[in-house]
């Protein structure tokens, strides 16, 4: 009988660290996704236009799923979604001729998959 009360306490010791190890990824996850937004409105293109400040402003996170053991945020731009790609990776003009890509959301999901990993490793 000793044997499986040990048993019970070890595995109820086991879903208590398992559920506050989750509680934790969840809140660094966050964090990180938050940093990354902040991180892609100071680098997103912005100059005189209104319409580009506007694009800088826009980036937002998303809380998408989260359950016990898993949890997903979407970093966004809600102002004007149309134009990540068209930022990025740069378009095609009207006349002829390109515009020039100005990459920024890259460079910002890599410092946040880098910091994730730092963060959850800290703990």
């Amino acid at each position: 009988m000793e044997v499986n009360m040990i048993s019970k306490q070890i595995q109820q010791e086991l879903k208590k660290f398992s559920k506050e190890y989750a509680q934790k990824i969840s809140q660094i996850t966050e964090d990180v996704a938050n940093s990354c937004v902040n991180e892609l409105k100071l680098t997103s293109p912005s100059s005189d236009m209104p319409r580009r400040k506007k694009y800088a402003s826009g980036w937002t996170v998303k809380l998408v799923y989260k359950d016990d053991e898993n949890v997903r945020y979407k970093v966004k731009n809600k102002n004007a979604p149309q134009l990540t790609h068209l930022l990025e990776y740069g378009h095609a003009k009207v006349n002829g001729g390109r515009v020039e890509a100005r990459p920024h959301i890259k460079k910002a999901e890599e410092n946040a998959k880098e910091n994730l990993l730092k963060k959850i490793k800290g703990r």
